[in-house]
């Protein structure tokens, strides 16, 4: 089971976007647990590419304008995609064109998290360490 274990969240991000969407993992990019990215100082909106930037995890599902609680540094629940590959404890995790993640697997994919809990097929949420801005394909991680 999904377990969190914060370090660094702030809530003063404005969500540029409807991130409202239940936590469920569906078609949709928006809702919790998704990986979000910074347009500027205040504000976020889900991350929708492995070659982008992303910030962190969102830990709401805000609508437009309100406050966006975003994880930066910690263990998180985060969706892994219904298309991702099996993924193994100590996989680096890069961000899906759905806002959740799949094993990165290749050199032009900006990482954003390990793999602490393994899963054979999506939608599922698992633990992650986050790690914005990992590469490598693996990585080593004692639990």
């Amino acid at each position: 089971m999904a377990w969190e274990a914060p370090v660094l969240s702030v809530g003063n991000f404005q969500a540029l976007i409807d991130m409202s969407s239940s936590g469920q993992e569906t078609s949709t990019v928006h809702g919790q647990y998704r990986i979000v990215r910074s347009t500027d100082s205040q504000g976020c909106r889900t991350q929708v590419a492995s070659s982008g930037i992303a910030i962190g995890v969102l830990q709401n599902a805000p609508s437009s304008g309100e406050a966006a609680a975003v994880m930066l540094l910690g263990v998180t629940k985060v969706w892994v995609t219904t298309t991702a590959a099996a993924v193994a404890v100590s996989d680096a995790l890069t961000c899906t064109t759905d806002s959740a993640v799949m094993p990165l697997s290749a050199a032009v994919q900006v990482g954003i998290g390990i793999a602490l809990e393994a899963c054979s097929s999506g939608p599922q949420l698992i633990s992650m360490l986050l790690t914005p801005g990992a590469s490598g394909s693996t990585v080593n991680v004692v639990i």
